[in-house]
């Protein structure tokens, strides 16, 4: 019989032989593909730790056999960390070069200062030495070294006699006469014969003043006579 060449021909198997479905085919693929990926889930969940798992196990370990419970303290592998004290309070004495040197609290001006309290000697030392003998009547005198500059003008020392007086926080000086006179009296002429100083600070033995005028300051010392 002769066959159209648009028929399929299906030829019988050949005793013995075997053969598998093409759709049962693909299914065994399917179910091998699924097989593979899950092993290498597996696998992957029961990899080889690291070498910092390692670390922290073998310091839990150390820590149970000696008996301890806290943590292992793995900031010492790598690098000392700054003392917490350091942190939190840099002035103190864990920093000498930045501790803060105590600054002595001077007497209240108000509570010290007293006529009395300034009767006696008093010297001052800057680039003009000067030195002062208060007295209870209300006078004074002024032994005055002066620079090299101001000697050109003045002369190298002039002796002043002052009166003084304290009114509310303020030292009054006024000069009435001097020596050597036309020394003096060239200085009168240039600064005036009346000072007004305001104490800033005041303690038994130590004063601070401040001139109003051009707001220079001097600190005067008590001395034995």
């Amino acid at each position: 019989m002769e066959h159209s060449p648009h028929e399929l021909v299906v030829k019988p198997s050949q005793p013995g032989g075997s053969s598998m479905p093409q759709g049962a085919l693909l299914s065994v693929v399917a179910i091998s593909l699924v097989l593979l990926s899950i092993s290498i889930v597996t696998w992957g969940l029961r990899s080889p730790k690291t070498a910092a798992d390692n670390l922290v196990d073998a310091s839990a370990k150390g820590a149970a056999r000696s008996g301890e419970t806290h943590q292992p303290q793995l900031q010492t592998v790598f690098t000392s960390p700054r003392p917490q004290r350091e942190i939190l309070d840099p002035l103190s004495s864990a920093h000498p070069k930045l501790t803060a040197t105590p600054i002595a609290t001077a007497p209240s001006t108000a509570a010290c200062l007293t006529r009395e309290c300034l009767l006696g000697t008093w010297i001052c030392n800057d680039s003009i030495r000067r030195r002062i003998v208060v007295r209870d009547d209300g006078t004074a005198s002024m032994n005055v070294r002066l620079d090299f500059v101001s000697a050109l003008l003045y002369g190298s020392e002039m002796d002043l006699e002052l009166t003084w007086e304290l009114d509310d926080q303020q030292l009054v000086y006024t000069a009435v006469s001097g020596t050597p006179k036309a020394n003096t009296d060239r200085l009168f002429k240039d600064f005036g014969r009346k000072q007004i100083y305001s104490v800033l600070t005041f303690k038994p033995g130590r004063m601070l003043l401040e001139m109003t005028a051009d707001k220079s300051r001097y600190d005067w010392r008590q001395v034995a006579p």
